[in-house]
């Protein structure tokens, strides 16, 4: 499994850059919740979290790493994520773009920057003030549940910066099937979390 997490807040005169990778080695054989958990999720769970990437569709996949992320903010006392649909959008194409040209990076070659790509949603139009941030990672079988997505991200203080930044207020995720060095995996994801904050 592999993530990384990269922020710009721009407010005024402020710019501010900062990017990480991580790379997560874990055995190939985790123990698995049970099933009915792994589906439905049990009381207070976030549904789907255990689910190997094949056995998830995107939208129950954009949802639990939602849920997931919200529910750390939550621990951390924080007000939960919006979902964007201008931000799924940007953190969409993103991953396609990394599976379909063997990249894993927060700009591949012959794409915009993250901002650029944002702003090209409208997510950031007649904003006076704004932040965004992004994180990415790829898991493959349980490497690649929406729970262990989250944990490596939280275990990361790049990525986890991200997730419990109290100025984001949206977030859009985006999921596909595969990895950056294979797209024909079907039990394999490709995960973008982007994270915003716009005041017009």
């Amino acid at each position: 499994m592999r993530a990384m997490a990269h922020t710009t807040r721009f407010g005024g005169l402020a710019l501010v850059a900062a990017a990480a990778a991580i790379v997560l080695l874990a055995a190939a054989l985790l123990s698995a919740a049970p099933a009915d958990a792994k589906k439905k999720g049990s009381k207070g769970a976030c549904a789907y979290s255990q689910s190997d990437p094949a056995d998830l569709s995107y939208d129950q996949a954009t949802e639990a790493i939602r849920c997931l992320i919200n529910k750390r903010r939550a621990k951390a006392g924080m007000g939960g994520l919006a979902a964007d649909s201008k931000l799924s959008e940007a953190a969409q194409k993103h991953n396609d773009f990394m599976v379909d040209n063997g990249c894993f990076s927060h700009e591949c070659s012959g794409e915009a920057a993250m901002t650029t790509r944002i702003k090209s949603t409208g997510y950031l139009d007649g904003a006076m003030s704004w932040s965004v941030g992004e994180n990415i990672a790829w898991g493959e079988e349980t490497l690649g549940s929406p729970a262990n997505i989250v944990n490596a991200w939280m275990s990361s203080p790049s990525h986890s910066a991200n997730i419990l930044n109290k100025s984001f207020d949206d977030v859009g995720i985006g999921v596909t099937n595969g990895t950056p060095e294979n797209a024909g995996h079907d039990n394999a994801a490709v995960y973008t979390a982007d994270f915003g904050f716009s005041n017009g």
